[in-house]
């Protein structure tokens, strides 16, 4: 019997796609990929490697920085905060460093460890990446343990929609995709960590109570 790795609760329907077992959470309204068929650490790897998530990217540059203007406009200048899955050229922690944000990266495949630090943060930046938890609740309890009351998370994940049909969807088509997230559950989480949650445009902003 499985059960969802991020609320603890049973999953109920089940689906197949591409020889896959997904699972649907109704308590917490998320999908997940089974347990058994989760991607390895090097597989990941090298999927992650044929992103063009490059520092000399002008359009990759631009893409994050949607999502970074935000957290400019939100954060005052000089903000303690840790970029989570920050990637080997660690792009959106040095343009944010550019705005005079003092931002460290997190990313164990790579070697970024700001969590091994023991220092709490103003905020938590994740882009494209709550997606790819294996199990989410603890990484989203290290998130919020790592920000100070009043801190903000930032996160940009896409969200399932409700007319949106699951086994339809392009963004369960990366295999490294392996937990998916609705509105519902981003208030879900807001509510386990007692946290204020707004949804901006191109983010979900938490903000710790």
């Amino acid at each position: 019997m499985s059960t969802c790795r991020l609320c603890f609760h049973v999953v109920g329907s089940k689906t197949s796609i591409d020889q896959t077992i997904y699972e649907y959470c109704e308590h917490c309204v998320s999908w997940q990929m089974n347990e058994n068929a989760l991607p390895k650490l090097a597989d990941e790897q090298t999927r992650y490697a044929t992103h063009n998530n490059k520092w000399n990217d002008q359009g990759y540059r631009d893409y994050l920085m949607k999502f970074g203007a935000t957290i400019v406009a939100q954060e005052q200048k000089g903000a303690k905060g840790v970029d989570v899955g920050a990637g080997i050229e660690k792009v959106l922690t040095r343009l944010l460093n550019e705005e005079e944000l003092d931002v460290k990266a997190q990313d164990p495949l790579y070697g970024f460890n700001a969590y091994d630090e023991d220092e709490l943060y103003n905020f938590v930046v994740s882009i494209e990446t709550v997606e790819h938890f294996h199990h989410p609740y603890s990484e989203w309890e290290r998130m919020n343990n790592a920000i100070l009351r009043n801190g903000r998370m930032y996160v940009a994940t896409n969200l399932l929609e409700g007319t949106q049909k699951f086994e339809d969807w392009w963004y369960v088509k990366d295999p490294t995709h392996v937990f998916f997230y609705s509105k519902i559950t981003m208030r879900y989480i807001a509510d386990i960590f007692n946290m204020q949650v707004d949804f901006y445009k191109h983010l979900t902003v938490f903000t710790k109570q």
